[in-house]
């Protein structure tokens, strides 16, 4: 689960580090090799829905508590 404050394509992980949408689609690619079934990624935070297009894929669910252009 990803919780706290974002923006378009970024999670803020703590005071200062982000984590980008492209960095965690990344993450997911290693972990698809390693894990087997369903990886699901629950992401709560403003503008969660611009990761959509970089983390999906097959064998994945992403929910998302806002769209790209949202405040959640």
């Amino acid at each position: 689960d990803l919780v706290d404050h974002g923006g378009t394509d970024k999670f803020r992980m703590s005071e200062t580090e982000t984590l980008s949408s492209s960095q965690l689609a990344q993450w997911l690619d290693l972990a698809d090799q390693s894990i087997p079934g369903t990886i699901t990624v629950i992401y709560d935070a403003c503008q969660s829905g611009s990761f959509i297009d970089d983390i999906a894929g097959p064998g994945r669910v992403v929910v998302s508590s806002a769209d790209s252009e949202q405040n959640a």
